[in-house]
């Protein structure tokens, strides 16, 4: 699980991943000396034990306020899919739905009360084409496995999804649902058990029969 280590739906989704055994990843706005929210450096620190955090700037705070919505971007890229629970008519988590869309990943919404200012961004997440979210089973559809499949092991899905020719880590990581750090992951255990085989540009194909 990916998000953004803020204050209500990100820290909650962070520390649900965690309490369900397993792993989430946190992309930072600022660098990672310099955790934001400050109160959420004891979650920071439970997340490198399971999952990391992120941060594409060397040091210190968010430089300026456009710094949270350009990190967006980044948490849409390392995702599968973008779940969207919450959302105002004018919300960051817009922009990561539309930094997924861009790349061409699934965005899911979920719908909330009528009269509640935070449901209509999803609702118009909705109306725009992204699905609706009830649940995890919907993200799995979303992600187009089925039931069979999505039984299958983390392995087993990844393993599927190597070609002969080489296939960039996003394109592998969507094809079996995963998130890309999690894939990377297990491309290199698939490495070391002579299943893929490395190529440059962040690539990798199976090994020949």
């Amino acid at each position: 699980m990916v998000s953004g280590l803020a204050r209500g739906i990100d820290g909650a989704a962070h520390r649900g991943a965690l309490e369900a055994g397993g792993a989430s990843v946190a992309v930072l706005p600022g660098g990672l000396d310099a955790v934001t929210p400050r109160h959420h450096a004891g979650l920071a620190e439970a997340l490198c034990a399971r999952g990391g955090l992120v941060s594409e700037r060397a040091s210190g705070p968010p430089p300026f306020r456009g710094t949270f919505l350009d990190r967006n971007r980044l948490i849409a890229a390392l995702g599968a899919a973008t779940v969207v629970v919450e959302a105002a008519a004018r919300s960051g988590a817009l922009a990561t739905a539309a930094a997924a869309r861009r790349l061409g990943r699934p965005v899911l919404a979920v719908p909330g009360d009528v009269d509640r200012e935070t449901s209509r961004g999803t609702h118009a997440l909705i109306r725009a084409g992204a699905a609706l979210c009830e649940g995890a089973g919907d993200v799995l559809r979303a992600l187009g496995g089925t039931r069979g499949a999505r039984a299958e092991s983390p392995h087993e899905r990844l393993r599927a999804a190597l070609r002969v020719e080489p296939r960039g880590v996003d394109a592998l990581a969507a094809h079996a649902g995963l998130a890309v750090d999690e894939a990377l992951g297990l491309l290199l255990e698939l490495e070391w058990a002579g299943i893929a085989v490395r190529v440059p540009g962040q690539r990798w194909r199976r090994t020949p029969a």
